[in-house]
């Protein structure tokens, strides 16, 4: 829970009215059928559910799991009472002590959730079909409810980069007889006022109306993914791009390059998968790469930008450095869904009905010092009933503030280009590092010559091209695996060059304008600070190639024997403009 420390708390209403669908006409009928003489579900004369019994859990000296099979009694009676009009579309079980199916590697066990009934080749108890997790605790203490918070909001991400199809997940925790309702997509994490089961039961049915006859979409699915098939265990998906003017192409997944992205709860939940194009349900033509990502909405579009840093470059007859950008196959912006291709899938707009959150405080996820969520009914031993793994760590850039729940939305989008390369912190071989990464500083030089500024510099965006391999491979020096560490402090030593050399140019001209007060152009090309940029990583280039590292010499020896890097004390390796 690293990045989500704590999470805004909502008005219910505020939630349930902007990402629930309304079912507001009908949930009046449902309680007064399931408080009729004939269901006896809930007791008008005692306010209190007939599943719940007369004692409440917190008096109840059954274990856990059977105590909160009540839930799943309510839920059966909610649905039995629905009108004609509404039709049940998903289940609800109650089971803490069976592990879903799953696609990343996961132990944990919620108590239960909501889950869509069987697709094709999909086990039905599988967290490619939750779409709501539920957790819950006899007695109501602060350790209890940060105890479920946890695990509801680790369900939740794990929904959320599990499945490429999710746009947000739910949660439900009750302890003793106090309900919250948990929402997350991918511009906020939020937990809802909390009501109590008995006295404010039409809440609950209100849920499980809205829910039980929700669609897909309504239930978070996005409609433009398609999960094709499993072939052992890994999904393979097929994806409907839209460009600018509504055409639609459709690419099947062939494997993932890259899905870092989704590691953080609310981030942009970028993925990149190497796919091909279905045409008449079968794939066809040269694998390409498609990126999926939640980007804030007001952002101008990554193939945009790459069309115009394309042409001006072809304007200006610099066509060597096109090969620093890639091409774009098509790209556009998501739509909702097929029948409404003009609406651009948005967390405010789509998902959220243009409704804001009412926030009214801050629920707390960590625990004070010295003190651990472990309870009598929960453990935190990894694949223990209700166990909570440790999730990848987030990538965390700059300062959030999470109780702007309503600022910020994003929409989503999709790009397909033409080349598949290796990433540059995946690739073996010193030549590709650092011959890539000059590379980089011309195309960087590039785009601050037609006004743009690159905004998150890092080595894993850098890759190299498969066509280039034979240079590559054919390096003096080939790096080991076993010499990984080193590789990375090669990296980031490269990128930092990168970053500084941009901001250098970002304070020259912000320097210049504020002593003119005038408008300058603050991306502009500096053509002495990209040459001294190269002068840089040639420099290095040059004293790597004259150490022992890199000396010819090794080249003629086998790879166990080839010399290793100087260390300092410690084991940390030494930088190579260093060694």
């Amino acid at each position: 829970m690293s990045d989500h420390p704590s999470l805004p708390i909502v008005d219910l209403d505020s939630l349930l009215d902007a990402v629930l669908p309304d079912i507001s006409s009908h949930v009046e009928a449902v309680c007064d059928k399931l408080a009729t003489e004939e269901v006896n579900a809930y007791d008008m004369n005692t306010d209190r559910w007939t599943a719940v019994g007369q004692m409440n859990p917190a008096a109840r000296s059954e274990v856990e799991g059977d105590v909160f099979q009540f839930v799943g009694a309510i839920w059966n009676a909610t649905m039995k009472a629905l009108p004609t009009e509404l039709t049940n579309t998903v289940d609800l079980t109650v089971d803490g002590n069976k592990t879903p199916e799953t696609i990343v590697p996961n132990t944990g066990r919620p108590d239960g959730g909501g889950f869509l009934r069987g697709e094709p080749g999909v086990e039905q108890y599988s967290f490619l079909q939750m779409f709501l997790t539920l957790e819950f605790k006899k007695k109501d203490t602060p350790k209890g409810r940060i105890d479920d918070g946890r695990k509801i909001m680790w369900a939740i991400h794990h929904l959320l980069r599990n499945d490429a199809r999710r746009r947000f997940a739910f949660g439900l925790s009750i302890e003793n007889t106090a309900a919250r309702f948990w929402f997350s997509d991918r511009q906020s994490a939020v937990v809802s006022t909390e009501f109590d089961i008995n006295e404010d039961w039409k809440k609950l049915v209100r849920i499980f109306v809205a829910i039980g006859t929700a669609s897909m979409l309504d239930l978070g699915y996005d409609a433009t993914i398609r999960l094709h098939s499993l072939e052992s265990t890994v999904p393979v998906y097929d994806y409907d791009v839209y460009d600018s003017n509504h055409n639609k192409r459709t690419f099947r997944t062939v494997r993932v390059l890259s899905d870092v992205g989704t590691n953080l709860l609310n981030g942009r939940g970028c993925r990149v998968e190497v796919v091909r194009e279905v045409i008449d349900g079968q794939m066809e033509g040269e694998e390409m790469a498609l990126k999926d990502v939640w980007m804030n909405a007001d952002r101008v579009p990554e193939h945009t930008h790459l069309q115009n840093i394309r042409g001006s470059l072809l304007a200006d007859d610099r066509m060597n450095d096109l090969r620093h950008f890639l091409t774009c196959e098509t790209a556009g912006w998501v739509p909702v869904s097929d029948a409404d291709v003009e609406t651009v899938d948005n967390t405010y707009e789509t998902i959220r009905r243009r409704l804001n959150f009412v926030v009214q405080g801050v629920c707390e996820l960590i625990l004070p010092v010295g003190q651990t969520t472990s309870t009598s009914t929960s453990t935190s031993t990894p694949g223990s009933i209700g166990a909570t793994p440790t999730a990848p760590p987030p990538f965390l850039r700059g300062h959030r503030n999470i109780s702007q729940v309503n600022s910020y939305p994003r929409g989503h989008y999709r790009f397909v280009f033409e080349e598949v390369g290796l990433p540059l912190y995946k690739d073996a071989a010193y030549g590709a590092v650092f011959s890539t990464l000059r590379d980089a500083l011309v195309g960087l030089g590039a785009m601050h010559k037609y006004g743009l500024m690159h905004g998150d510099l890092y080595d894993s965006l850098f890759s190299t091209k498969a066509t280039s391999r034979d240079f590559y491979w054919n390096a003096p020096y080939t790096l080991r695996s076993d010499l990984a560490p080193l590789h990375a402090a090669v990296h980031r030593d490269l990128t930092l060059i990168l970053c500084k050399w941009q901001e250098q140019i970002l304070d020259e001209k912000r320097t210049a304008y504020q002593a003119s007060m005038q408008h300058v152009d603050i991306c502009d090309e500096s053509p002495t600070l990209v040459n001294n940029g190269l002068a840089q990583l040639e420099s290095m280039i040059e004293k790597a190639s004259a150490s022992d590292l890199l000396r010819n010499t090794t080249k003629q020896l086998p790879p166990e024997t080839r010399p290793l890097p100087a260390v300092r004390e410690g084991g940390e390796a030494m930088n190579v403009d260093k060694a």
